[in-house]
This record gives C-alpha cells, sequence and structure tokens, in this order.
C-alpha cells in the first residue's frame, strides 16, 4: 500500500544518517546535493518505514545554463 509521508520527516531521517546534503527542504521537497544522490536513493531504499520502493516520475527542467532532475 502507497503512504504518503511528510516530507519534513524523510528530510529529518535523512539529515539523521547523511547530515550535510539536504540543501532545502519542505513537506513537498527536498533539494539534496547532486553527489549524494546515489547513498540517499539507496537509504530511502532500503531503510524500514520508509520503502521507496517504486519511482514513479523523472523529468528535468531545462534552464538556460543547466539541466535539473526532478524525482
Amino acid at each position: 500500500m502507497t503512504v504518503s509521508l511528510p516530507g519534513g520527516e524523510v528530510a529529518q531521517q535523512i539529515t539523521e544518517r547523511f547530515p550535510d546534503v539536504i540543501i532545502e527542504a519542505s513537506d513537498a521537497s527536498i533539494l539534496i546535493n547532486s553527489e549524494s544522490l546515489l547513498a540517499i536513493v539507496a537509504f530511502l531504499k532500503a531503510t524500514d518505514g520508509l520503502d521507496f520502493d517504486y519511482l514513479s516520475s523523472i523529468t528535468a527542467v531545462d534552464y538556460y545554463d543547466y539541466f535539473e532532475l526532478v524525482y
């Protein structure tokens, strides 16, 4: 069953494990530095209670100077 988790709670768990990776967090989103992406997604997938085991969408934002991926 899919359960909605507040971003603040997820951000807190990420911060406890990876202290300096979150750039910005709200209840709707979490922005992390790109160097930590693989470690963070592995943590989100493997941690009991989080169980992020299904990626439902991925897109990109095309800024003039760079691309930004949105998972």
